[in-house]
């Protein structure tokens, strides 16, 4: 997404500040340097996050954006011009601020697109993870229910399963097969 916004934005500065139990921590960077991203944080409560959280759209960083004097200074120094909310529906999952642009004014219709792309990936990877995790409960209760009517031992497949797991490894098994061997 970082790298995807820098192209679209025709800017190098790009900050991803994910939202993590009510905080927002900045976690991917493009075009600081590490002595000014150690000084980096952003309050949930920061007029900043609250307006560009608001916003449906691009949050230009203007002398008309809904910020606090102070916090529109700190943007400025360090070079943002852009504030913009990754969202799953209503929730916040993060803020992106962008660095000016280096050719004139960035398309922010399709900035905005971006995102919201983006934020639609980030729910059905999300979806599919859960079914996944739903579809491994199905399987370990079938086992269950196996070894139960087998008078097998308690948990003989799962140790199958971690050594079928330890022998992959060892063969180098590749990663995107060996779900399905372990299944």
């Amino acid at each position: 997404l970082v790298l995807s916004v820098v192209s679209i934005a025709r800017t190098e500065t790009v900050l991803y500040f994910s939202e993590r139990d009510g905080e927002f921590v900045l976690t991917h960077h493009r075009g600081l340097d590490r002595g000014v991203l150690a000084e980096m944080a952003l309050r949930p409560d920061s007029t900043l996050v609250q307006a560009g959280l608001r916003s449906d759209r691009v949050l230009v960083l203007d002398d008309e954006a809904p910020i606090a004097e102070e916090e529109l200074v700190w943007a400025r120094q360090h070079g943002f011009a852009y504030a913009l909310a990754f969202r799953s529906g209503r929730r916040p999952l993060g803020l992106l601020l962008l660095g000016a642009s280096r050719a004139g004014e960035p398309d922010l219709e399709m900035l905005a697109y971006l995102v919201e792309e983006a934020a639609l990936a980030y729910e059905r990877a999300l979806l599919h993870e859960t079914l996944e995790d739903h579809t491994l409960g199905v399987v370990r209760g079938l086992v269950t229910l196996i070894e139960r009517n087998n008078n097998q031992d308690a948990g003989g497949t799962e140790r199958v399963v971690r050594y079928t797991q330890a022998l992959a490894r060892e063969v180098q098994f590749p990663d995107e097969s060996r779900r399905d061997l372990i299944y």
